[in-house]
């Protein structure tokens, strides 16, 4: 099981974690008609899902 966080930018939010040590699992991945999701590793505690829900025209624009 995944936790997701809602954010404005999953861009920003993956910077954030690389400069505090965290490691992105996986890279920005659109998942049609749903988000963006971004999924990090922060140390010493737990995987988390970042997601940016945007509308489906937005999604096959950017994959």
């Amino acid at each position: 099981m995944t936790n997701y966080i809602g954010v404005k930018s999953v861009d920003e939010y993956s910077a954030k974690i690389s400069q505090s040590g965290g490691k992105v699992i996986m890279s920005k991945k659109a998942v049609p008609g749903w988000a963006i999701l971004l999924y990090v590793l922060i140390p010493r505690t737990i995987a988390l899902g970042f997601g940016k829900l945007i509308p489906m025209q937005k999604i096959t624009e950017l994959t």
